[in-house]
This record gives structure tokens, sequence and C-alpha cells, in this order.
């Protein structure tokens, strides 16, 4: 093995370390986070009460599709859309 394969060899294994350290300092922040998070009550049911509204609001849109379109991929007049797929 030359020594110009040695340094880039050496140079990469330097890389994925200092790589590998920056991804656990990350997930130690994001576990720092996560931890005062659920340690908040008050935070956790405003995030719990903000996804309901959005599930209820996705529900409704769904709902009004619904009541304008027919089931499935039929049009309005019922007859199905084909499309052509090459």
């Amino acid at each position: 093995m030359s020594d110009q394969q040695h340094d880039s060899g050496t140079d990469g294994v330097e890389h994925l370390q200092t790589a590998a350290r920056e991804v656990i300092a990350a997930a130690r922040s994001f576990l720092d986070a996560a931890e005062s998070f659920v340690a908040d009550p008050e935070r956790m049911r405003s995030v719990a009460s903000v996804a309901e509204r959005l599930l209820a609001e996705a529900t409704a849109a769904v709902d009004r599709r619904g009541a304008t379109r027919s089931r499935g991929d039929a049009e309005p007049d019922g007859r199905l859309r084909r499309f052509e797929v090459d």
C-alpha cells in the first residue's frame, strides 16, 4: 500500500469519525428537546389539541370531497376514468 493510499484511507476514517460525532451530538440535542417537551404536560396538551384540530379539519375535507364525487375513480356521471399507461 502506498503512502498516498494510506493517507487517503486515514483521511476517510477521520471524516467518518467527525461525522459520527456530529450525528451523536445532534441525537443528544434532539433527545434533550424531547425530554423537556415530555416533562411539560401543558405543552403536550397543546400539541395534542392542535393535532386533534388538524385531524378534524382533514376528516371534514375528505367528507366534503366524498360528498361531491362518487366513490372510487368514477366521474360525477358514474363513468369510470381510464388512464393509458405506456
